[in-house]
């Protein structure tokens, strides 16, 4: 490793040695045995091992880098703000297609109050109901009484949604209709309920998960460079007040 502070001759010193041990790696030598005498990292006595990481989720110069290396290839000393690193890369996987069971859905909301009760409310959502089975427009109703602020606009449809999104309640009856099919009304923590399905399908939420991943991924890295750097600065502070 190499100290914020530290001077050139320093400098050199760590590089030298970084030097040294990948010659040592390209002779023979075990790379985690050198990790765990050798490295500063904080997985140096894990052998160095970083675990499986997706491209998005490397530090900065590990991204830079390992992208040109084959499987079992030492990558040659690279300098960061922490020190010089010799990166091993192990193994690569292939990208995985996620693939996602999502339901289109609308519904109506109506929340309870000190004049509505639970019954009073079921009862004004199974006039609704029959209103919609006997030709009402659905999202012409939902606009009018729907106390969705997000979906009662767009007629109650709640768009394309996958596992999770909604409530353990609100899923278990949306899991049981057929497509077209106009549930019985239903409380949730939120309210009573109707609700259709719309639709069902198979969706590729690959890139969506990437992006998601790449956002997490960049706070992770600068989170970790910025703990190295902290590191550094403790073990600078403590040997200066050690020396005086």
């Amino acid at each position: 490793s190499v100290s914020t502070t530290a001077t050139p001759e320093e400098v050199g010193r760590e590089q030298a040695q970084a030097l040294e041990i990948f010659e040592r790696l390209q002779s023979g030598d075990n790379f985690a045995e050198l990790a765990v005498t050798y490295s500063d990292g904080q997985s140096a006595l894990e052998g160095g091992t970083m675990g499986w990481r997706r491209g998005n989720q490397l530090p900065t110069l590990f991204a830079d880098v390992v992208p040109g290396m084959q499987p079992g290839q030492f990558s040659e000393p690279s300098r960061s703000a922490s020190g010089f690193h010799l990166i091993k890369l192990d193994e690569v996987r292939g990208n995985e297609t996620i693939i996602e069971d999502q339901t289109h859905i609308r519904h109506i909301l109506i929340v309870p109050n000190e004049v509505l009760d639970d019954e009073t409310v079921r009862q004004r959502l199974i006039m609704i109901r029959d209103q919609i089975i006997g030709g009402d427009e659905f999202e012409a109703i939902a606009t009018a009484v729907s106390k969705d602020p997000g979906s009662a606009p767009d007629g109650g449809d709640l768009g394309w949604n996958g596992p999770g999104t909604f409530v353990p309640e609100f899923s278990a009856v949306i899991e049981s209709l057929e497509i077209g099919e106009l549930s019985e009304p239903f409380k949730s923590p939120f309210g009573w309920h109707i609700a259709e399905v719309l639709g069902r399908r198979q969706h590729d939420t690959t890139e969506d998960v990437k992006r998601q991943q790449a956002l997490v991924a960049l706070r992770m890295n600068k989170l970790e460079e910025e703990s190295e750097l902290w590191v550094r600065r403790l073990r600078d502070e403590a040997f200066v007040e050690y020396m005086l």
